[in-house]
């Protein structure tokens, strides 16, 4: 009857991954698709060297309301490798550069 248990646990564990290896899929899908709509890597480029996060939120139209949130799809995209976090940083802002995933 343990064994049985066990089994079933294991299952359940099994299936409960899965469902997170989704979930966390289709966030980087959503995640890489808002980027390319802003323009990030866009505005990054044009601007010919890594950039704060204050200077991407200048380039961009975003609305006020949205600014705030702007560093976490930052370090979702530095998170996957599309961009990254380079060692200089102006005061105390990151500064992020593109990656070869990201340059033309």
């Amino acid at each position: 009857m343990e064994n049985h248990q066990s089994g079933e646990y294991s299952e359940l564990v099994q299936a409960q991954a899965e469902l997170w290896n989704l979930t966390v899929g289709y966030l980087k899908l959503m995640s890489l698709r808002c980027a390319l709509d802003l323009g990030i890597p866009d505005a990054i480029n044009n601007y010919g060297q890594p950039m704060t996060l204050s200077q991407i939120q200048s380039t961009l139209s975003l609305p006020s309301t949205k600014k705030p949130h702007l560093h976490r799809l930052l370090r979702m995209l530095t998170h996957m490798g599309f961009l990254r976090e380079e060692g200089v940083s102006i005061g105390t802002e990151v500064v992020y550069g593109l990656t070869s995933c990201t340059k033309e």
